[in-house]
């Protein structure tokens, strides 16, 4: 996907991205009682019978934990990522250090989608 593409995606679409890159899939039940229901790398999670994957687009502490699934070779091009979206691109600091500070949880969901699909 390009930067437009991504940014193009609705709250939605970006969260089911993020889901299932970090491993979770939907489980296709006929039942109406379980419409909704995630697994994560396989399985359900325990005490849910209706389950969905973090609204990570809107949550920071989601993203943080997607955010631990980021390899080392690839953490570089997500920080880039991260400073061409920053919210300060004009500053005279290092722009990578201030959006890996500042950056709302859809730019670092974003960022994410495209560094985990290259």
């Amino acid at each position: 996907m390009t930067i437009e593409q991504v940014k193009a995606l609705s709250g939605e679409e970006l969260r089911v991205k993020v889901a299932e890159l970090c491993g979770w899939k939907k489980v296709e039940e006929e039942s109406a009682i379980w419409n909704n229901v995630w697994t994560l790398n396989g399985k359900k999670p325990q005490g849910l019978c209706n389950t969905a994957p973090p609204l990570y687009h809107c949550d920071l502490s989601a993203m943080h934990e997607a955010e631990r699934s980021i390899g080392l070779g690839q953490l570089t091009a997500y920080m880039r990522l991260l400073g061409e979206n920053a919210p300060m691109k004009d500053m005279d600091v290092a722009r990578d250090d201030w959006a890996s500070c500042h950056a709302t949880a859809r730019q670092r969901a974003e960022a994410f989608v495209l560094t985990m699909e290259k």
